[in-house]
């Protein structure tokens, strides 16, 4: 599992896409995230090491993370 932290501005639903560095999609999973912080967790397990990347999608936009994966 990865854990990471969200600042969300308002209260919303999200969607995480987390892609190799290959762009297949590994993983995709719902959330509602608050205002303020947010810890969340993404689930990887199986997937070898290597860097991914993590999108967080929702109505105010997207933020895109680089995860190095041991």
């Amino acid at each position: 599992n990865i854990s990471f932290r969200v600042h969300a501005r308002n209260t919303e639903a999200c969607t995480v896409i987390i892609t190799d560095i290959t762009g297949r999609i590994v993983s995709t999973s719902d959330h509602m995230v608050y205002t303020g912080d947010n810890s969340m967790k993404a689930d990887i397990t199986g997937q070898p090491a290597g860097l991914y990347l993590l999108q967080l999608k929702s109505e105010s936009g997207q933020q895109v993370f680089k995860v190095h994966l041991q």
